[in-house]
């Protein structure tokens, strides 16, 4: 049967890479390598890390450059790419959540591949986290009463200021009624 492997999944930021494309499993004191990827490989990604370049490779060794590979990234693509003759697919700013990304592969023949998943997850950005909606709320609780603290007092000095202009016109009256009489 046509297999479709992962070679690589790269970091674009750093190209630094991430996985290898082996996938195994620790059975008593046996390791196997297996196609399905364990929980052990399935990543937490930080939001700086959102921009991954996936390789991939089908070892079909007739006529490889008649070779065409179709992938999507379940939680961002919504369809297929078209078949392509490309053994990467790059993709930049993710936003957080979970992925599933999905290759497979057609040979010269027509024969379609099974399909190669890899699994992992992004992280919200800090800004976008439960503590950083907190620390917003604390912030805007914070600026509306100091506003309203800021308000009460211009209100106060206001308010002094127009006892003042009553005293004073009323001191006048005083003068003038003493004046008049």
């Amino acid at each position: 049967p046509l297999v479709t492997e992962f070679s690589r999944v790269l970091f674009r930021s750093t190209d630094s890479i991430l996985f290898a494309g082996t996938n195994f499993t620790k059975d008593s004191d046996k390791i196997k390598i297996t196609t399905a990827q364990p929980d052990l490989f399935k990543p937490v990604l930080a939001y700086r890390n959102n921009s991954l370049k996936f390789d991939f490779a089908a070892p079909f060794y007739e006529y490889p450059d008649k070779m065409f590979f179709q992938c999507r990234l379940e939680g961002f693509d919504t369809t297929w790419t078209n078949l392509g003759h490309s053994f990467y697919y790059p993709y930049t700013n993710l936003h957080e959540g979970n992925y599933i990304f999905h290759v497979r592969a057609q040979n010269v023949y027509g024969h379609n591949s099974e399909e190669a998943l890899y699994s992992f997850t992004v992280l919200p950005p800090w800004y976008r986290t439960w503590p950083a909606y907190i620390i917003y709320g604390l912030l805007s609780l914070l600026t509306i009463w100091i506003s309203a603290r800021l308000y009460s007092l211009r209100l106060k000095r206001e308010n002094i200021r127009l006892e003042g202009i009553v005293r004073d016109r009323t001191a006048e009256v005083v003068r003038q009624r003493d004046v008049l009489e």
